[in-house]
Order: structure tokens, then C-alpha cells, then sequence
């Protein structure tokens, strides 16, 4: 029988071997996890040197590229496959075809838009169609187009406003300068905004705007800042703005720059004066036309600006000295819009003067001088003598309208009587139907009078065969007068 220890010892055997195969199984799955088999103690360092660098190599070898994908087999084994690398798109470069198609398109768009808002524009409710193309249209350059028809037309306003506030800077632009031309004291504040813009245009707008608001903050604004500008362009538009404001005070402005030797601001000065509607403006522009003849146009076209006789006189006084036969026309396509028709007298001696009757000792009212031009108002039906350069004449007195020369009179008309033999006439008859259908025709039909048609009483009408036997009986009796008369004892009209 065994004894009580054996039994003990079996049993501890019996405990613990399951427990030791158990820990012997798990340190071989540990080195098969690592890949490593047990090693001896004594050569450690040299195999750890060895497994270290196997390892490394081996992973190389196992670690997978990124280009390559893994799959499993049925065996779980890793397999590895290369993947063709795909190479990235290239970027797409724009199609020549299709750019030069969205480019056509784009034009045609355009001319097609500029082509309905020029035809608009001749339309009588045109202004509202073309100003929902300039808030709505997707084209750029037909908004600007849009907006520059709003500015000749001189409407839209609340359009161009909003186009101002809400677009591009290219619209913006040519909604202000339509804005200067439409003006009104409803946008003046966009002009006191503008006239601090960086932009030349847009500032050079805003003070012809403020030229054209009829308020006062607005002329304080062109004294202070436009004339008083550096920029000769600024301070040129300012003095004709100013004259939009017709102060009697702002004529020693006009006055200072007349004589300037910066030709810009003359026409400044000279277009101000023709804005101003204040008595003294026309006696400006005379002195204007003796010193500045160069600039005549622009002084034609501010005496134009006057409807009244005076300018008149003056404009027929211009088109009697100048030869350019464009400044002549542009006189008389002004006299014909103004009907400025009838009979006008121009003195061709060196002076006329006017009397209170027409007689040769009555009072003299003034002198008037060479080339000055007066209306005829009326004419003596007798016939006066008069002696003149110690010849004895026989004519008629013609009460005449011309320009006031006294400086101390308010009235800038006179009117007076002057003898015939000082004046050459000229007279301004009304076109004709037939004329006014001729293409290109906008001549004035200018009658210089003879000598027979100056006897005649006013109003009465030429008989041919009554004027020869006339004019022969007056020669034989001014040669019996001439005879009997050595020493007539009339009053001299000599000047």
C-alpha cells in the first residue's frame, strides 16, 4: 500500500502539471507571435543583434506600398499586387471654341441692348424702359450706355440714383455725370459728396451740379471750394455755374476773369455771364468780344442766351464784322429761331447822332459810331436837308432802337432820330415755305437798300416806271437848288 506522502506528492503532480503544460503552451505561442525561437542565455546579445536586423528586413519586405491593395486567400495568406498608379487629370484648359462662342455671344448681347436703348431714346416714354435696363440688365456696358441716354435726356433720376447707390463703379460713374445734366435740388447732396470724390470726372460733375441746384449752400459751396480751386477745369465750371445763380454781386467775379490770361477761365467767365440773367451781363460780353475776339464763339453762343433786343443788336453787330461765314451762320440760324426779323440800320460813318426830333437843331440824345447796328422803328415821310462834309444833302430821318452806350442810364435801349446819308439799312425777311423745305437751307434773306428805295415813305411799294421819272425830275431840281443856293443856311450834320 502506498503511503500517506505518496498520495500527497500524486496529487501535487496531478494539481500542478495541467497548470505547467498550460504555461509551457503560452510562452511558445508568445515566441511564435514574436517569431522568435527560445534562445540560450549565453549568446544572447549576438542572436539579438541578428534578430533585430531580420526583423527590419523583414518588414520591408511585408510592409505594403501605397500603391498596392491586400487580399486574403482561401489558405489566409497575404498576397500582394502592385497597383498601376493612376496618373492625376491634367487641368482643362478652356476650349478656344467655347471661349470665342461666349464671346460672340456676349457682343451680340451688347450691341443688340446699346441698339433698344438708342432706339428708346427717340421715343416719347422711353425714359421708363431705359431705366429698368439700367437697374436690371446683365451687361455692364449697356447700364452705362442706359444711364448716359437718362443724362441726354435729361430724365430718370430716381434710376440713376439707384444705380449710384447699388453698382459697379463703372456704372456708378456715368449714372453721376447723368445726374449733373438732369440736376435738381433733390439730388444736391450727391454733388456735395462728390465734389470730395478722388475721381476727376466724378468731382468735375459735381460742381457743374451744384452750378444748377439754385441753392444757396450750393453757391457758398462753388465760391469757396470751385473757385477758389487749384484746377483750372474746376474753377472754369464754377464761374459758369455761378452764373445759373444771377446775383447782381457776382459780376465782379465775371468782371476779374475776363481779362485772365488762362483762356479756360475766360470761357468760364464769358459762359457764366451768358447764365446770368442780371442787367450789366451784355455790356461784360461786349468788353469781352474788343478783348477776347479769339474766343467769339463762345461769346456768340452767351449773348444767344439773351432773347431780348439788345442781344439782338449785338448778334447782328458780330455778323457784320466777322468774315468766318460759320460764325455767320450760326447768327443767323440764332436771328431766325428768335424771329428777328424786319429792318435794321448800321452806321457807316464814322458817327451818327441821335436826336430827340427829327430835326437838324433839336436836341442830341447820343452818338452812335461805326458798325453799331440799331432796329428801325419808324421813318419821316418828308424829306430833310442837311449839310454834311460841305455837301448839302436832301433824305429822310429814321427813328432808330440801339444799344445804350451811357453807362449812367438804367435802360440799356435808346431811341432817337438819325439822318439817312449816315446809315446803310439791311433787312431780315422771314424765310419762305419754299426755302424752309430746301436740305441745308438756313441763310437769312439780307436786302441791302438802295439808294431810291431810301426816298421812299415807309410801308409803300415800288412802281418801276413812276421811280425813273421820279428820280430824273429830283436831279434836275437839286441842280437848280445847288445853283440858285451857294450859301444854304442849314445846321451841319457833320460829326
Amino acid at each position: 500500500m502506498r503511503t500517506s506522502f505518496e498520495k500527497f506528492l500524486i496529487l501535487i503532480l496531478f494539481i500542478w502539471t495541467p497548470i505547467l503544460l498550460l504555461s509551457q503552451g503560452s510562452y511558445e505561442n508568445e515566441l511564435l507571435k514574436h517569431k522568435r525561437p527560445p534562445l540560450p542565455k549565453h549568446s544572447l546579445g549576438v542572436v539579438e543583434t541578428t534578430l533585430s536586423s531580420n526583423i527590419e528586413e523583414k518588414e520591408e519586405k511585408e510592409s505594403v506600398p501605397a500603391n498596392t491593395f491586400i487580399t486574403h486567400t482561401r489558405k489566409k495568406k497575404l498576397k500582394k499586387r502592385e497597383i498601376t498608379p493612376n496618373p492625376e487629370p491634367a487641368p482643362q484648359s478652356e476650349n478656344p471654341i467655347n471661349s470665342d462662342l461666349e464671346s460672340e455671344k456676349k457682343d451680340y448681347l451688347t450691341k443688340q441692348g446699346i441698339s433698344l436703348v438708342q432706339a428708346l431714346e427717340r421715343s416719347n416714354v422711353g425714359a421708363v424702359k431705359i431705366s429698368k435696363i439700367l437697374l436690371t440688365h446683365p451687361i455692364p456696358d449697356v447700364r452705362e450706355e442706359a444711364a448716359r441716354a437718362l443724362g441726354r435726356m435729361r430724365k430718370g433720376s430716381p434710376a440713376l440714383q439707384k444705380a449710384i447707390n447699388s453698382d459697379s463703379f463703372s456704372v456708378k460713374k456715368q449714372a453721376f455725370l447723368a445726374l449733373e445734366k438732369v440736376g435738381g435740388k433733390d439730388v444736391l447732396n450727391y454733388f456735395v459728396a462728390g465734389i470730395k470724390s478722388t475721381d476727376p470726372d466724378i468731382r468735375l460733375a459735381s460742381f457743374k451740379g451744384l452750378g444748377k441746384s439754385n441753392s444757396p449752400y450750393a453757391r457758398e459751396l462753388l465760391i469757396r471750394y470751385g473757385i477758389g480751386s487749384s484746377e483750372t477745369s474746376i474753377t472754369s465750371v464754377s464761374l459758369a455755374g455761378l452764373g445759373n445763380f444771377s446775383k447782381q454781386e457776382d459780376l465782379s467775379i465775371f468782371k476779374k476773369y475776363i481779362p485772365s490770361e488762362i483762356v479756360d477761365l475766360q470761357i468760364g467767365a464769358i459762359k457764366g455771364l451768358g447764365n446770368s440773367k442780371v442787367q450789366g451781363t451784355l455790356e461784360l460780353l461786349t468788353q469781352a468780344l474788343a478783348e477776347n475776339n479769339n474766343l467769339l464763339p463762345e461769346i456768340i453762343y452767351s449773348v444767344s442766351q439773351k432773347n431780348n433786343l439788345h442781344s439782338t443788336l449785338l448778334l447782328l453787330k458780330i455778323m457784320q464784322t466777322t468774315e468766318n461765314e460759320s460764325y455767320r451762320l450760326m447768327i443767323q440760324r440764332e436771328l431766325n429761331r428768335r424771329n428777328a426779323y424786319g429792318k435794321y440800320a448800321i452806321v457807316k460813318t464814322p458817327s451818327a447822332s441821335l436826336r430827340d426830333e427829327p430835326k437838324t437843331n433839336s436836341t442830341r440824345v447820343a452818338v452812335l459810331l461805326e458798325g453799331d447796328v440799331a432796329r428801325v422803328k419808324n421813318i419821316t415821310e418828308k424829306l430833310f436837308k442837311a449839310k454834311m462834309n460841305n455837301e448839302v444833302l436832301e433824305d429822310r430821318y429814321y427813328l432808330l432802337e440801339a444799344i445804350n452806350n451811357k453807362e449812367s442810364n438804367s435802360n440799356p435801349i435808346m431811341q432817337g432820330w438819325a439822318f439817312g446819308p449816315k446809315l446803310s439799312f439791311i433787312t431780315i425777311n422771314k424765310p419762305s415755305v419754299y426755302s424752309k423745305m430746301k436740305k441745308g437751307s438756313n441763310s437769312l434773306n439780307l436786302d441791302e437798300e438802295t439808294e431810291d428805295e431810301k426816298s421812299l415813305p415807309p410801308f409803300t411799294k415800288v412802281d418801276k416806271k413812276k421811280e425813273k421819272s421820279n428820280s430824273k425830275d429830283d436831279k434836275a431840281v437839286n441842280e437848280k437848288k445847288k445853283n440858285t443856293n451857294t450859301n444854304p443856311e442849314f445846321e451841319d450834320e457833320d460829326e
